[in-house]
């Protein structure tokens, strides 16, 4: 027979997991970040919600998940990053799990490789916004894969400028 244990997060005991064997309890977590992340994402996904109702969800996240979010955007509010652009980009992307600095490096270290090819810091801020993963991904991973592509279409005239605005 289980037993089903309903705790939040924050008050759920310490079990020992050796009392856990055998399926006796069943531990229904309410509350916490993968809750209210999974409901920020359906709302994010299905593109009608309302702002406010996505910033009332924001303010449930840990202080955690907050304190990363609030770092990414003060360290990239000078290349125009707002709150209303940077929320559904940190859903989809899920960036509430992201040291700030981390996320700081990659945009700037990223930039810093393609900006003789005429890329600078506000287009990166807004790629990264359609494309979240951008916030993230190692800038090698991202410099090699274009680098490649262009090198691929180098015989019909691409370059890696040209491939930057696009």
């Amino acid at each position: 027979e289980s037993k089903v244990i309903n705790k939040t997060c924050s008050t759920l005991p310490q079990i020992n997991l050796n009392d856990i064997h055998d399926n006796r309890y069943l531990i229904n977590f309410k509350g916490g970040n993968t809750i209210v992340i999974d409901k920020m994402q359906k709302m994010v996904k299905s593109k009608n919600y309302k702002s406010e109702e996505l910033k009332k969800l924001f303010e449930q996240l840990s202080e955690t998940a907050k304190q990363n979010f609030n770092g990414i955007l003060e360290k990239l509010k000078n290349e125009g990053l707002t709150f209303e652009q940077l929320l559904p980009a940190a859903v989809i992307a899920n960036l509430f799990y992201h040291k700030a600095d981390t996320i700081e490096k990659n945009v700037r270290d990223l930039i810093k490789r393609f900006e003789n090819e005429g890329l600078n810091s506000a287009d990166y801020i807004k790629a990264c916004i359609k494309k979240p993963q951008l916030f993230y991904q190692s800038p090698d991973t991202i410099e090699n894969n274009v680098r490649k592509l262009v090198k691929s279409f180098e015989d019909e005239g691409l370059n890696s400028a040209d491939y930057i605005k696009a």
